[in-house]
């Protein structure tokens, strides 16, 4: 808990290659560590208190498994006698050491290259026997486990990419439990095979259309806004997820999922339904005018490629915009791309259509909308989207204990970016789940990514 304090404080600093200064360790959000004052560890090694400099919106919450890495072996990695000495560099700010450190801990527990059994530890139920890249991950009942053994003996984790695949091989019984992209075609296919249970819920996922500020064409609203206006949200629901939720509707915010109790529609219902006089009149208010089938401004054509994943929803996502957006005039090119998360996260993109995987924390929003340091680390705010008054709800967000407060602020937050049109939110995920009747304890959650939260569980009929 010590390391994972100091790995996410942002406290520890850097200088790059390029001369910019960037956290020491490799962390992709700092939000509530870095109001963690000092972290104090009881001398029986069993409790370790967190004191905040400043209240943190979700304290109760934020310190849990996820993002802890083994401190022993981090320390035995790097050539320290103990845990105990990672604290003793931090403290005495030994550079040189903590450099050390900060390496290990980005890069030591990749497993590209296979499963290190002195590394890859476990602190759950199961753990890893076998990796087999790109094929497959096997998992055993861990027997050093504190609490309820698992019940089943091994659970394979197949690697399978295509969801076309994935449910020929639950159809063929090479696999009991798989967890698909949404697609009514798929769906259809899914609910024909017998001894399937097959579910659909709404799930904490929403997907949304992102524009990259760094790309000058995307800095005009008056572009912004001919898009929200010609890319078909209504469209797109009736077509790509009623045939699988026929109660869905347009998500309208982009803090909250519909089933949350802060939800409200903030859009204002101006960009509810297409209108492709309102995109036209957009444009020419802002200067363009129209060469043959695209505007243009001072030679610089509306034209643009969309990114996404390589799936059949998306693509048809992606045939939508290229249809309705054409009619204002606007010419949008498929940029269909398999290593398409990679570009993202680097912020090599032009737009782009993909989700956000949510959770209960109010504070997960806060670094993808918030001013991101530079334009070469652009953590999860891949849009470099900046907005001081957003930044500011942002940081009051961060220290609100109160949630009806916190919540407010973020209504207020996405009321802002309705203005701004920085991203346009499409649609939430309605959630497959598919599992053979052969296998009990599978459960959805809409909290937990993917339905393997409560694996443990699981077990033979």
């Amino acid at each position: 808990m010590y390391l994972l304090w100091i790995a996410n404080n942002g406290s520890l600093k850097q200088t790059d290659d390029s001369g910019k200064e960037i956290s020491l360790f490799p962390t992709v959000s700092t939000t509530g560590y870095e109001q963690v004052g000092k972290v104090d560890c009881s001398a029986d090694g069993k409790t370790v208190t967190y004191t905040y400099d400043k209240p943190f919106a979700d304290w109760e919450g934020y310190v849990n498994a996820q993002g802890f890495v083994p401190a022993h072996v981090v320390a035995a990695k790097v050539g320290l006698s103990s845990a105990a000495d990672i604290r003793k560099a931090y403290e005495a700010k030994d550079t040189a050491t903590l450099k050390k450190i900060a390496d290990f801990w980005g890069t030591g527990f990749k497993t590209d290259k296979g499963v290190d059994p002195t590394v890859d530890l476990s602190g759950g139920p199961f753990k890893i026997s076998e990796y087999v890249p790109d094929q497959s991950v096997t998992l055993v009942r861990n027997d050093k486990y504190w609490g309820e053994p698992a019940k089943a003996d091994k659970i394979v984790m197949r690697i399978i990419t295509d969801d076309v695949a994935s449910a020929q091989a639950l159809a063929n019984g090479e696999v009991q439990v798989i967890a698909p992209q949404p697609d009514p075609d798929l769906l259809n296919q899914l609910e024909g095979i017998s001894g399937v249970n097959t579910t659909v819920n709404g799930g904490f996922t929403f997907e949304h259309f992102d524009m990259n500020f760094q790309i000058p064409l995307f800095q005009d609203k008056a572009v912004r806004q001919a898009l929200a206006y010609c890319v078909p949200r209504q469209d797109m629901v009736d077509k790509l997820i009623k045939p699988l939720d026929p109660e869905a509707k347009l998500i309208q915010n982009r803090m909250f999922e519909p089933f949350q109790k802060p939800y409200k529609d903030t859009s204002g219902g101006q960009y509810d339904k297409v209108d492709i006089a309102k995109a036209k009149s957009a444009l020419e208010a802002g200067g363009y005018t129209m060469n043959g089938n695209v505007y243009e401004k001072a030679g610089q054509k509306i034209e643009f490629k969309l990114m996404h994943k390589d799936n059949a929803r998306r693509s048809a996502e992606t045939q939508l915009i290229q249809a309705s957006c054409a009619q204002a005039g606007i010419s949008v090119i498929d940029d269909s791309d398999p290593t398409w998360s990679t570009r993202l996260g680097l912020g090599q993109y032009e737009a782009v259509v993909f989700a956000w995987q949510g959770n209960p924390l109010l504070t997960a929003q806060v670094s993808e909308y918030k001013t991101p340091p530079d334009t070469t680390h652009l953590l999860t705010n891949y849009q470099y989207y900046s907005n001081p008054e957003v930044d500011k709800l942002l940081d009051q967000v961060l220290v609100e204990t109160d949630q009806v407060k916190a919540s407010d602020l973020l209504n207020q937050v996405d009321t802002i970016m309705w203005q701004d049109l920085n991203t346009i939110p499409l649609f939430q995920f309605p959630d497959i789940l598919a599992y053979s009747e052969k296998v009990t304890g599978v459960v959805y959650n809409p909290s937990q990514q993917g339905p393997t939260w409560n694996i443990n569980a699981w077990g033979a009929a």
